[in-house]
């Protein structure tokens, strides 16, 4: 069997990872990050994303989410398409912060 091998090159953007950290709510339900450590980089689950069998999705496609909404979009008992739904959505608010911020 053939071992999988994460490339990394071009997918890892950690100044949006590390925006999590400063974001000031979770851009799925707007639950607050007061202390910087509510939230984190959501990676899409989609294969026109980059998604793919061991590999994250390019971080750029992301979402700041709060533990619970990346536990939903994450396989939280929902159609797939309502969970993709909820990222596209989450992703788009995400987009928009960050382009404020100077980041994209």
């Amino acid at each position: 069997m053939r071992p999988i091998i994460q490339k990394t090159e071009g997918r890892v953007n950690q100044k949006l990872r590390d925006s999590a950290k400063r974001a000031p709510h979770c851009f799925g339900c707007w639950k607050p990050n007061p202390n910087g450590d509510m939230l984190c980089l959501a990676h899409s689950n989609r294969l026109q994303d980059g998604k793919g069998r061991g590999l994250k999705a390019v971080d750029e496609t992301g979402a700041i989410l709060c533990a619970d909404c990346h536990a939903y979009v994450d396989g939280g008992g929902s159609t797939r398409e309502a969970m993709q739904n909820w990222h596209e959505y989450a992703h788009r608010r995400t987009m928009a912060w960050w382009v404020k911020e100077g980041l994209v």
